[in-house]
């Protein structure tokens, strides 16, 4: 298996094993026929929810990109570096880094609306197989 799907994999089960275990002290609010594959699905969906409000994980890929380009601090930094690259790295602490290659480098708050937005395109980006850098792997094109 590809080390870029199988890493988006186990982070995407990390999140929905921990999302299903914060909500084990609170009613969950699905029928109790349901499915287990279907109480997952409910999970995953409801595992990103932006500041907000929106819920990321409803959201294509091509929206959350729009929605980063769209971003008044990813704009500044894509209008600092001009005809380059721009790209998204995780960081060990949870932060987005927006770099560009020229060199420069944005980390967005951990807590943002933008870092959010940046962590759900980079999960659909890298599950998908889309805007990865071939010479990168653990990076994802956003311009």
């Amino acid at each position: 298996m590809h080390p870029v799907v199988t890493a988006s994999l186990v982070s995407l089960g990390k999140g929905v094993v921990e999302n299903l275990t914060r909500s084990v002290g609170k009613q969950f609010n699905s029928p109790s026929n349901l499915s287990f594959l279907s109480e997952i699905n409910h999970a995953e969906k409801n595992t990103s929810v932006s500041s907000t409000g929106i819920q990321l994980g409803s959201l294509s890929e091509i929206q959350l990109k729009e929605s980063l380009l769209r971003d008044p601090v990813v704009v500044s930094f894509a209008e600092a570096n001009p005809n380059t690259r721009i790209f998204l790295q995780r960081r060990s602490d949870g932060t987005m880094q927006v770099g560009s290659s020229s060199g420069q480098l944005l980390v967005l708050e951990k807590d943002s609306a933008v870092n959010q937005i940046a962590s759900a395109f980079f999960d659909k980006s890298r599950v998908q197989g889309s805007s990865q850098s071939p010479l990168h792997p653990e990076t994802v094109f956003l311009k």
